[in-house]
């Protein structure tokens, strides 16, 4: 019985080891994305994106195909004919007699080649091969657009979940002052230094501050699932994105003129 409580150790510790030395169980620190790096991950993950490169690459096989109708085509067939005896021709010469002749063996073979050049089809296939070069330029100017599309609406995403979340600080904001209100007017209340009227419009206010912040948090959860799905994401991945709302304060060149003035007088 003394040998068991070192054994359960044991066991534990070579249990635990592959999790430590793999660095599970340890907290890792929540990556922050910034702006920049949203773009660029959206432009490399986007399904969208990704199809419209696909169109480019069909738009060249398009022009190598009408290219191809351009130049002479070789065909080659092949045959094989067996009959049941050789083919013989009997004739007579006139001096010689009766003759015959073997015409065909019982195994005939056949193999032919054809060369086709079209010479004039009325412009109609230098019309498909400029309109397949139109189509590449085409593809390439609306994954251009695909881009910038994409890139504003990452930038609007990643904005909107800024909002969001100052939206659901301002709206914890006022929970908190509003609930310190309603504490107050409670103790007016139980002194008799306010009617009961004023203490239930300060529940009610509090109340809705409550609501809005529901709102204020379903309205974060969406942005952050909107921004998942642009980026190519899980939609309830987590989401921490860098704080760049930011108010920094610009010193115009008359303003800084007008400071030096009131120093001087």
């Amino acid at each position: 019985m003394k040998y068991k409580c070192p054994l359960i150790w044991l066991f534990l510790a070579l249990f635990m080891m592959p999790a430590f030395f793999s660095g599970e169980g340890i907290a890792e620190e929540k990556k922050v994305d910034s702006l920049s790096e949203s773009i660029e991950e959206a432009l490399a993950n986007n399904w969208a994106l990704k199809a419209k490169k696909e169109k480019i690459g069909q738009a060249i096989y398009e022009k190598n195909r009408a290219r191809a109708e351009l130049l002479p085509k070789l065909s080659m067939s092949y045959g094989y004919t067996r009959f049941g005896k050789p083919r013989v021709t009997e004739f007579s010469v006139p001096g010689l007699g009766d003759m015959s002749m073997k015409v065909a063996t019982q195994d005939n073979y056949q193999w032919k080649g054809t060369v086709t050049q079209p010479l004039f089809t009325g412009f109609a296939l230098l019309s498909s091969f400029e309109l397949a070069k139109l189509g590449i330029d085409q593809s390439k100017t609306e994954l251009e657009l695909e881009k910038l599309d994409l890139v504003l609406n990452v930038k609007e995403a990643y904005f909107g979940i800024l909002e969001a979340d100052k939206a659901v600080e301002v709206a914890k904001k006022a929970v908190e002052s509003l609930e310190s209100h309603v504490q107050v007017s409670r103790s007016f209340y139980k002194v008799g230094m306010i009617p009961v009227n004023d203490l239930l419009k300060s529940e009610v206010e509090l109340a809705n501050a409550r609501q809005e912040l529901v709102n204020a948090g379903n309205a974060s959860r969406l942005a952050r699932s909107a921004f998942n799905t642009i980026l190519a994401k899980p939609v309830h991945a987590t989401v921490a994105i860098e704080d760049i709302l930011v108010f920094v304060p610009e010193r115009g060149v008359f303003q800084g003129r007008g400071d030096a003035l009131l120093k001087l007088n």
